[in-house]
């Protein structure tokens, strides 16, 4: 009993400094999932939309006739959602963490809500999200900051659902965590 609590005790230790202690990843599996990320060339130009920092990102030069975007994960960081207001485009956001989004505009529908694996009175599924502020959408931009969550909300999500968007952009956090056997299944799974 000891020592399976001092065993506990040094694995959380050791995860509050990102070392790993488990089953790992074979070889194989990680060379089938880093071939299976490879970028890709479109006709497609890439902009920068956002900051040049946290919050902005690379996309393709695709934004005529996109109406709407869905971006979970506000905290203090919208420059992506201004640049896009620019474009004409609305930008639904949402956050549990914050009261509001950092800047207020005509374009911002804001829900003080985390983006989520199931519906609770803090957490919201994607599909429930879009189905309130805009179903059938078709032409809109996901784009998702939020922290970790991303794999639990894309891996419960509806491909039909993910289909409705033209670009999805995601920050994936934790992904010295494909090292693991656990954490390779969530992450190849997800992606």
């Amino acid at each position: 009993m000891i020592k399976d609590k001092i065993k506990h005790f040094i694995k959380e230790k050791l995860l509050g400094i990102n070392i790993y202690i488990g089953r790992s990843t074979s070889e194989f599996d990680l060379k089938k999932f880093f071939s299976m990320i490879n970028p890709v060339q479109t006709d497609k130009t890439l902009i920068r939309i956002g900051d040049n920092s946290d919050g902005g990102y690379l996309i393709p030069n695709d934004l005529e006739g996109i109406d709407a975007c869905f971006s979970p994960g506000v905290s203090s960081e919208a420059s992506f959602e201004l640049a896009l207001a620019n474009y004409n485009i609305k930008s639904y956001l949402a956050d549990y963490s914050v009261k509001a989004p950092p800047v207020n505009h005509e374009l911002f529908d804001f829900e003080k809500m985390y983006l989520g694996s199931e519906n609770t009175d803090i957490y919201t599924t994607l599909e429930s999200w879009i189905n309130r502020k805009k179903p059938m959408i078709g032409n809109a931009i996901l784009q998702m900051d939020i922290e970790g969550a991303e794999y639990a909300v894309i891996s419960q999500t509806p491909l039909q659902v993910l289909k409705q968007f033209r670009m999805i952009v995601i920050e994936f956090h934790n992904l010295n965590a494909i090292f693991s056997k656990d954490g390779f299944q969530l992450i190849y799974l997800t992606f």
